[in-house]
């Protein structure tokens, strides 16, 4: 995130996890929160979701860019090149009968 922008932080209750909004645009830029390995709730290890690259698709902002990094080490990239909405699906396959 860019030197001096201005963020507000929220703490959600009973997660643990700080989300980080963008003040002026209320995006979404940053979630921390903690991870814990299989079988050991007593290690914990800093997890991170940075949302970024943000464009608008049919008036909503879709961050194109997201890193997720545990312990410090980028864990996963997703970059998007577009996004669509419901391509190619029918109401037929949400059909119940």
């Amino acid at each position: 995130m860019p030197d001096g922008m201005d963020l507000n932080a929220i703490l959600t209750r009973n997660t643990g996890k700080d989300i980080y909004i963008d003040a002026s645009t209320f995006l979404v830029l940053k979630i921390e929160g903690r991870v814990f390995p299989k079988n050991n709730v007593n290690d914990a290890f800093p997890h991170v979701l940075t949302f970024s690259d943000y464009r608008a698709v049919n008036r909503i902002a879709i961050p194109f860019a997201v890193e997720e990094t545990v312990a410090g080490q980028r864990a996963c990239q997703i970059v998007l090149d577009s996004v669509q909405w419901n391509a190619g699906l029918s109401d037929s396959i949400f059909d119940l009968n």
